[in-house]
């Protein structure tokens, strides 16, 4: 299957289960897809995506597409592997540093808890002290 028609592909399928809910990368394929059907070349179409996305991984993709129609590359299937590869890493990293940032913003409120639940055990033995 060639790329464009992988395009229309995508395209015909998320058109069938719109209703379900609206992503909007798919609304860009969508897009992309009536650029192709009116008429506009390739590489300007997969140009136009990757703008419209804004997103370095649909702008790299958009650019291996376009580049690949240009000069011909055989090596395609192997590019895009090495960027589904490295686009998977950065996301891990991203998830990573998400979840330490979580850690962080959970530090104050576990540590109001340990002083009320400081104070909950403190006061009565204060008492039980006291009146002895």
């Amino acid at each position: 299957m060639t790329i464009r028609n992988a395009f229309l592909k995508m395209g015909e399928d998320y058109k069938r289960q719109k209703e379900v809910r609206k992503k909007y990368v798919y609304e860009e394929i969508l897009i992309t897809c009536y650029e192709l059907q009116s008429g506009r070349s390739e590489t300007e179409a997969y140009d136009h995506f990757g703008k419209r996305c804004q997103v370095q991984s649909y702008i790299k993709l958009s650019a291996l597409l376009s580049q690949n129609i240009r000069k011909g590359s055989n090596d395609l299937l192997k590019m895009l592997r090495q960027e589904t590869e490295s686009a998977f890493i950065q996301r891990k990293n991203l998830a990573k540093k998400l979840g330490e940032e979580a850690g962080t913003k959970l530090l104050l409120p576990m540590m109001m808890m340990l002083c009320i639940v400081m104070v909950i055990i403190m006061i009565p033995a204060y008492f039980s002290f006291t009146l002895n």
